[in-house]
């Protein structure tokens, strides 16, 4: 499948024919395996899938000789050459291949510059710091929804209760004794923002890259994270709750919005002055089976 290698050689192939940008669909994180591989049903809009990560173009590749020789293993070729083949994505299948070998370069990673004083390190710490708790949230979702996904399958909701929250002792245990795990999330969501930002800076094309952004969630990190923050609906589509908007500050939109300048360094996306929000109501307000009115929602 492709990846930002891939997406890279588009964009370079747009400037040389004098585009102005590229669109993409969504790049939201998916859960890659099952259904669970639309773009506009994703775990979270903050984060994106790392499925995309060129392998190829990750800088600890080149002094990390063991990942360099589990790609060039008999083994590794042919499920490689077998996924290529396919006539169909097989995103599960990718996804774990592309782990093996993401897994040696985060130690390879953490070995040179975690926590050191390189250019690249510094890079890291500042990523890390920038994205907050959010990251860290994230990531220990990821890992948590990895261990739990062959017991009590991918909804959240069906764990074991003490894992339903992001605030409990037992989640925060999980989190010390994972925390490889979850830096290596973070490394991956660290090392994908470097490469989309290099591709969107490529080619010369006035604007850059131009990113879809999903009407909403899946029922999964946003609702995990806070789920008091959102109207219960059966959409799939979460819409954040008048009162959660507020009591943030407005961080939740803030968040969007950076995400989307984040596409297109260029191109200053300015936010209107006023934001209408639209929440479609609960089934229980639907009755008589008319249509679900919309509830606007002014944010001055």
């Amino acid at each position: 499948m492709g990846d930002m290698g891939v997406l890279r050689s588009l964009v370079d192939w747009a400037g040389e024919n004098h585009a102005a940008f590229v669109g993409l669909n969504p790049l939201h994180a998916l859960n890659n395996r099952g259904a669970d591989i639309s773009p506009y049903s994703p775990l979270s809009r903050l984060y994106r899938n790392v499925i995309y990560i060129d392998i190829e173009q990750v800088p600890e590749l080149a002094d990390c000789a063991e990942a360099r020789s589990l790609i060039a293993s008999s083994d590794f070729q042919r499920q490689l050459t077998g996924l290529r083949e396919r006539r169909h994505v097989a995103y599960e299948s990718v996804m774990a291949l592309k782990s093996s070998v993401l897994r040696l370069l985060h130690r390879a990673f953490v070995d040179r510059h975690r926590d050191r004083n390189t250019e690249r390190g510094q890079a890291y710490a500042d990523f890390v710091e920038r994205r907050g708790e959010s990251l860290t949230g994230f990531a220990t979702f990821v890992v948590l929804a990895d261990h739990l996904n062959s017991a009590h399958g991918p909804d959240w909701r069906l764990w074991p209760a003490p894992y339903r929250s992001p605030h409990t002792a037992e989640v925060e245990t999980f989190r010390q004794s994972h925390s490889d795990q979850i830096d290596m999330q973070r490394y991956l969501q660290f090392e994908l923002d470097r490469q989309i930002a290099s591709v969107g800076s490529a080619g010369g094309l006035p604007i850059g890259l131009y990113g879809d952004l999903a009407i909403g969630t899946a029922d999964s990190y946003g609702y995990f994270i806070s789920p008091s923050h959102h109207h219960a609906l059966n959409y799939r589509l979460p819409p954040h709750t008048k009162a959660s908007v507020l009591s943030s500050r407005h961080r939740l939109i803030r968040e969007r919005m950076a995400l989307i300048r984040t596409f297109s360094p260029k191109y200053h996306f300015k936010p209107p002055k006023e934001l209408m929000l639209r929440i479609r109501c609960n089934d229980r307000f639907n009755r008589n089976g008319r249509q679900r009115p919309w509830i606007p929602m002014p944010i001055k």
